[in-house]
């Protein structure tokens, strides 16, 4: 995706997610492409999001495939403007990996503070006040490394404990590792 900056001026941030299931070989061309314009032109300025190296520090309870090409996801980002880590944990994964590779680095990477307000207005407030129960909502695919059980031990734990709430799940099943998670919430 791209965006122009304030006010439709440049420089142009081209902004790549990776969600750690899909890669394609659109990603790869896109982003050949933006760094083609980056050296030809240099118009574009090259910023990501990173979550996390769990491929690597846990491929046990990782997808094959995404265990396989992360580190070369890892190493592109090296030739971003700017990197912002989900997280100061993510930041030190990245930078330490980097570092391990020993190659040339040109981003600098920054962390995202929890709950930022990004468009600065103010908050929605409620005129009245909604009495249906709370709900939480768990979206991403089942598998350990989310941590679904653990949500789950705690939500019957505060279900025991009277609290109303109901709780919802979103995604699909990793078929490596998320049977187990999907027969728990059944």
């Amino acid at each position: 995706e791209a965006t122009s900056g304030p006010g439709g001026k440049l420089p142009l941030w081209v902004k790549f997610g990776y969600g750690g299931n899909e890669w394609s070989n659109s990603l790869i061309w896109t982003f050949y492409y933006a760094l083609f314009l980056y050296f030809m032109t240099d118009i574009v300025r090259l910023g990501a999001v990173f979550a996390d190296a769990i491929p690597l520090r846990h491929p046990q309870i990782t997808w094959p495939q995404s265990v396989a090409r992360h580190p070369e996801y890892l190493k592109m980002l090296a030739a971003f403007d700017r990197v912002w880590a989900i997280s100061g944990a993510s930041r030190r994964d990245l930078v330490e990996f980097w570092h391990w590779q020993g190659g040339a680095v040109r981003a600098t990477v920054e962390t995202i503070l929890p709950g930022a307000d990004f468009d600065r207005q103010p908050r929605v407030q409620l005129s009245t006040p909604d009495l249906r129960p709370s709900s939480l909502l768990c979206v991403g695919i089942l598998e350990p490394r989310k941590n679904q059980m653990f949500l789950l031990d705690v939500c019957e734990a505060l279900w025991t404990a009277g609290v109303d709430f109901e709780l919802h799940f979103i995604g699909r099943v990793n078929p490596h590792f998320g049977r187990p998670v999907a027969a728990r919430l059944k």
